[in-house]
């Protein structure tokens, strides 16, 4: 398995992001760290799977849950 590396930027955008969706719907919130866990599981077993942002680091969304940082601005 491969290593994963947070960005300060990401940790914080996790937390707001759960934040904004637990002030919605707890099952919501629950729902989305199960999300942002499996899809970090995937991450870790197969990295080329998703795009290439920079050299040796990728990228995905979840899709059904948008991650922007715009909900809580």
């Amino acid at each position: 398995m491969y290593k994963v590396n947070y960005a300060p930027e990401a940790i914080e955008d996790y937390e707001k992001s759960l934040i904004w969706y637990g002030e919605r719907s707890v099952h919501a919130a629950e729902k989305f760290t199960i999300e942002v866990e499996d899809k970090i599981g995937a991450i870790r077993k197969n990295p080329k799977q998703f795009g290439k942002k920079y050299k040796h680091y990728y990228e995905t969304n979840l899709g059904k849950y948008p991650f922007f940082h715009s909900l809580y601005d």
